[in-house]
């Protein structure tokens, strides 16, 4: 999920170490060396960054996770040398979804990822009275966020008819990415106004995410807007969203968007349990960046996530269209 805030804190910290000399006729027992400098910084920043923020603060026994992450790190000499620890730091805040970036380009996770996805098969849907738009993941920005939104408007555009009986949203490829641009493209179909919430650990709101006028909001910043929006012919149709368990974070924003909307039902497999919103934190040394799962998801009617989706109508994957043709027809 694209980052809503990056802060840049560079914190220089001394470890306390506590020493604890043991006395013999003969001998004395040394304390075990310390990283080197810039490895203690780091892990120094990141540990305070995670204790201050993490969407699980309060459900996380620090002492117990600094000794871990601490005896992990060692007496490493650099930074890349501690990847291990890094993984670690990440696994122990339990939200299945943080983790640290390199260069852009690898990420450590400590998470224990999604199902893998379906298999992409040659697929028709050959229903004349019934809207079809699949949404994959996206993790573009800018112009290509634009693009991407548009392109789904445009498919909705194509398709629309006053004789149709409802659309079929299919989000079970949908890994994740970037929420924002697959509001904005779904958004003829999700309808104008508010489309969730973001909580903070004490389960306040501390935002929300709408569509209106052709973008996709967050607050009162629009992130996304179609170059071209589209409105429906007939309004409020009725809504089939299909889940699986590939269905992950900004993928599950997006069918979180639909949750209480009238006139919808979720069918398929239960989702991936990534509903959560990140921050992103510049890390002082390497390149390493922290994308740290900071607020959790909820729906327009104030329903927490944090945790997967329950589709309405668990189906298997071979059964989701079917269903959801059944039910629209009805």
């Amino acid at each position: 999920m694209q980052s809503t805030t990056v802060f840049r804190r560079f914190v220089s910290a001394g470890l306390s170490l506590t020493l604890t000399v043991l006395f013999s006729t003969c001998s004395t027992k040394e304390a075990a060396p310390e990283p080197a400098g810039p490895v203690k910084d780091f892990f120094t920043q990141l540990i305070q960054i995670v204790e201050q923020n993490s969407i699980n603060r309060k459900k996380i026994d620090w002492v117990d996770y600094k000794a871990k992450v601490w005896a992990k790190v060692g007496s490493a000499k650099k930074v890349p040398e501690t990847e291990l620890a890094m993984i670690l730091a990440m696994a122990l805040l339990k939200d299945n979804h943080s983790g640290i970036i390199f260069d852009n380009q690898r990420g450590l996770y400590g998470g224990i990822g999604c199902q893998p996805l379906p298999a992409l098969s040659p697929f028709m849907f050959a229903e004349p009275n019934i809207g079809y738009v699949k949404v994959e993941g996206f993790n573009g920005s800018g112009q290509e966020a634009i693009n991407f939104a548009q392109n789904i408007q445009n498919d909705i555009a194509r398709q629309d008819d006053k004789n149709l009986i409802g659309w079929i949203v299919d989000l079970r490829r949908n890994l994740g990415g970037n929420m924002y641009p697959m509001i904005a493209g779904l958004g003829p179909i999700i309808g104008e106004g508010l489309c969730g919430y973001f909580y903070d650990a004490d389960d306040k709101p501390t935002a929300t995410f709408s569509y209106k006028n052709g973008a996709a909001w967050l607050g009162e910043q629009p992130l996304t807007t179609a170059a071209k929006p589209y409105k429906l012919i007939n309004n409020n149709p009725r809504v089939a969203v299909l889940l699986g368990g590939s269905t992950a974070s900004s993928g599950e924003a997006t069918a979180i968007a639909f949750i209480g909307r009238p006139n919808t039902r979720l069918f398929g497999a239960v989702s991936c349990g990534l509903t959560t919103g990140n921050t992103q934190y510049n890390l002082p040394f390497y390149g390493y960046r922290l994308n740290l799962f900071t607020v959790n998801m909820g729906d327009r009617t104030g329903k927490i996530y944090g945790k997967e989706i329950m589709p309405d109508e668990l189906v298997t994957d071979d059964q989701a269209i079917a269903k959801a043709v059944k039910w629209l027809s009805q």
